[in-house]
């Protein structure tokens, strides 16, 4: 018999390829892939950031980023701006058209998302929630750290 342990790590494997799929379904139409579209929320969220902060907080590695930016850059949704203080240091920022698709992108996620949540009453989506900020603290104890070089524009 498999122990529960067993069992929420394949319903959890399970139930988050089953909503990437869907979410990266939900993209498709709009010409962006669930990265890129990670990349635009986290500027909207943030503001300008790093390649490196932005590695952090989508949890790759910079190199994968490396090459998103570049995707984006030529689709005109986000730019890079060297630094004053050190021109070999960039940050990354939305454009007006980067806003613009993330505000069209934005209430077709919103309703897939609630979508996947019909069925739960608000009270297990509260418990739900917390269930899982506390896996994530378990998962990863010290914090994802959000790096930021303090250079200037």
């Amino acid at each position: 018999m498999e122990s529960v342990t067993s069992l929420l790590g394949r319903e959890l494997g399970t139930c988050f390829q089953l909503m990437w799929r869907r979410i990266r379904q939900t993209l498709e139409p709009f010409g962006l892939t669930g990265p890129q579209f990670g990349i635009l929320k986290n500027l909207k969220h943030h503001g300008p950031l790093t390649p490196t902060e932005l590695s952090t907080h989508l949890l790759v590695t910079p190199g994968n980023v490396t090459g998103l930016v570049r995707r984006l850059i030529k689709l005109k949704l986000i730019e890079q701006r060297r630094l004053v203080k050190d021109r070999r240091c960039s940050r990354i920022a939305l454009t007006a058209l980067g806003e613009k698709k993330l505000q069209e992108i934005q209430p077709t996620i919103l309703a897939e998302f609630k979508e996947f949540f019909r069925d739960f009453p608000a009270v297990e989506k509260q418990t739900f929630l917390e269930l899982l900020k506390k896996l994530s603290r378990a998962v990863n104890p010290d914090g994802i750290a959000h790096p930021c070089s303090g250079g200037q524009e």
